[in-house]
């Protein structure tokens, strides 16, 4: 298969493409929200919607390469025990730099990844991150999962409608 662009190079990165594995397989029998492909595929696109919508100028595959990043730690989350925030930006530097992504693009996601749980938390959060932050929540499809009563989100995060 050609590669033709840098979004093509991390979806065939073989440290993303284990990490996937890895995720897809711990959470085969999961009944809540998962985290593979289709979940940052989800993101990546209602990001890039979003920033369309706020007029904001982030490159599309610098918004992509976030949102398909986003959890690759989990990976190690499930391995090790580890943050998956923290082990996500150490594999998305390396991936990245394979993916010829220049010092501050890889910055700039790197933060996205390490903050996007709570990019709303602290006043100096940059756009990308509040857009992965906001992408990552309304990816979530809570008015039509079967497993809502028992998901241990708080209410008030719960996506009960579509969000426009």
């Amino acid at each position: 298969m050609e590669i033709n662009n840098r979004i093509d190079m991390i979806m065939h990165h073989p440290l993303f493409v284990e990490a996937m594995k890895i995720i897809e397989e711990a959470e085969e029998h999961r009944i809540y929200c998962k985290h593979g492909f289709d979940h940052c595929l989800d993101v990546a696109r209602i990001c890039y919607i979003m920033s369309k919508e706020a007029c904001c100028t982030l490159e599309k595959d610098v918004i992509y390469a976030a949102a398909f990043l986003h959890d690759i730690g989990r990976s190690k989350e499930y391995t090790e025990g580890t943050s998956h925030e923290e082990a996500g930006v150490g594999l998305a530097r390396q991936i990245l730099a394979d993916s010829y992504f220049s010092e501050d693009e890889t910055e700039e996601i790197c933060t996205a990844i390490l903050y996007h749980k709570r990019a709303n938390s602290h006043t100096d959060a940059k756009m990308l991150e509040k857009l992965l932050q906001k992408a990552d929540k309304y990816s979530r499809k809570c008015f039509s999962c079967d497993a809502i009563d028992s998901c241990y989100w708080p209410e008030q995060m719960k996506n009960k409608t579509v969000i426009l």
